[in-house]
């Protein structure tokens, strides 16, 4: 692992890193799984050192001595899908790992309030989703290419979220409410289940309720005008841009259907279904007459594959569609 990494993480530990840097140690661990475990394992020694250390000052020889008998006895994953995967430990990191003991020591004669939190991190990559269960029995499912980490201890719950995740929330009471920073939005809520799309890439952020309630709000300008309620049934749309929220009439459809993978109209028009299927299926299309965004569809698709749904539209709108690798072009009559 190169030093800076290293300096970046023992300095992170230390408490003695800028807001500037720490954007960049986040970004380095979540740039590979190796950083990421490797920044899991430099947590764990730094718990295990504060463990040992009592009063300055510290005998290092026997510190490491103490410590370096426990190290295979460390999961290198927090994965639970996984077995636990162990690291040789090379010279680099016996180094970090004594030098963060001599920290901690000093940090702890003066002040043990100046430790840095400790953080949980969960990544997803391409095709890939996964379920997390959070300290408060709150579970979140990750949609892929999307990024959550929290404080350890969950005091408050607040999470951090890049991407995609559907959100069941526990109740606790007023005095404990669930948050999650998106972007700029801060979406409160007691206990519910809602959908958050918010990868930075795109224009917008949406939130979609399924049950309960919750507050969206501009976390930087936390005035009346740039926050939104909503309800079971409702959808809010912050517009990074315009940096305003915005309801829809109608409910964004399918917005959690990656987490059921179902998909489901009812006398929706094409121009809905094309929006869902380019969200669903990552693709684009295009639609050489306007008029079939007029016409309407009806179904449920458990598991939908896209050739299925594409023979399905040929035969319920008599119209044609090519597929040019990730792009399908829609051509015909239509609807009036």
């Amino acid at each position: 692992m190169d030093d800076k990494y290293i300096s970046l993480i023992t300095r992170y530990l230390s408490g003695e890193l800028s807001d500037k840097d720490r954007e960049v140690l986040f970004g380095l661990v979540n740039s590979s799984e190796e950083r990421r475990m490797y920044f899991e394992e430099m947590q764990q020694l730094w718990e295990l050192s504060t463990e040992e250390v009592e009063t300055p000052p510290v005998n290092v020889d026997i510190a490491w001595e103490k410590v370096s008998g426990r190290l295979e006895m460390i999961p290198k994953s927090n994965k639970p899908e996984k077995k636990a995967r162990f690291f040789k430990i090379g010279p680099l990191l016996r180094i970090a790992a004594l030098f963060a003991g001599i920290i901690i020591a000093f940090l702890i004669y003066r002040n043990p309030a100046d430790q840095p939190p400790l953080m949980a991190f969960y990544e997803t990559g391409d095709d890939e989703k996964r379920e997390i269960q959070l300290p408060d029995g709150s579970t979140v499912w990750l949609n892929e290419n999307s990024k959550l980490s929290y404080e350890k201890d969950f005091e408050p719950r607040m999470v951090n979220l890049d991407g995609e995740g559907f959100f069941d929330v526990k109740h606790l009471d007023a005095a404990h409410p669930f948050e999650i920073l998106s972007g700029d939005t801060k979406t409160r809520v007691l206990g519910t289940s809602f959908n958050v799309r918010a990868y930075p890439v795109e224009n917008q952020i949406e939130v979609t309720v399924e049950t309960g309630k919750v507050l969206v709000e501009n976390q930087k300008i936390q005035k009346t005008e740039k926050q939104i309620t909503l309800t079971a049934g409702e959808s809010g749309v912050y517009q990074k841009q315009e940096n305003q929220f915005v309801k829809p009439k109608e409910i964004i459809s399918n917005a959690n259907a990656w987490k059921t993978r179902q998909l489901e109209f009812e006398d929706a028009s094409i121009a809905e279904v094309v929006e869902v299927m380019e969200r669903y299926f990552d693709i684009e299309i295009i639609t050489e007459n306007e008029a079939i965004l007029n016409c309407p569809l009806t179904g449920a698709y458990k598991d939908p594959d896209i050739d299925q749904l594409i023979e399905v539209l040929k035969f319920s709108l008599d119209i044609d569609i090519k597929q040019n690798e990730n792009k399908l072009i829609f051509s015909g009559e239509g609807c009036e």
